[in-house]
Formats: structure tokens, sequence, C-alpha cells
């Protein structure tokens, strides 16, 4: 049931992040939703998958808004 779930609510449906002056992310999910082709979204994730940094970290660039608190 989770597979099927899944593979049928596959969504490309950015969530942005909202950084907050805490050093923390919170998304932002009020968007909407479009079910997709599964398997077309998953071949283009495996042809596209970039490397994470090899740090882990992810923090904020230069420039990017930093919010105090999103609710």
């Amino acid at each position: 049931m989770l597979r099927q779930r899944l593979m049928c609510t596959a969504d490309l449906g950015i969530v942005p992040h909202f950084w907050l002056k805490s050093g923390d992310t919170s998304p932002d999910f009020v968007r909407m939703h479009t079910c997709r082709n599964y398997e077309a979204i998953r071949e283009f994730m495996v042809e596209n998958a970039r490397a994470m940094p090899k740090d882990g970290e992810i923090a904020p660039k230069k420039g990017d808004l930093v919010l105090e608190d999103y609710i």
C-alpha cells in the first residue's frame, strides 16, 4: 500500500523552504498538487541526481532570504 501510494502521488511540485534566523528551515506547503507519471519522474531523478555536499551541511548562501520566524 505504501509503494502504491507513493507511486500514485508522485509530485513535481516544489516545496520552498524559508531560512529562519535560528538557522533552521521551515517548509511552505501551500502549493497545488498534480499527479504525474512515477516512472518518468524516477528516470529523470536518476539521470539528474546531484551529490550532497561532502560535509552534509546545507546553509543559506549570501543573499538568500532568512526569516526571523515563519508560521
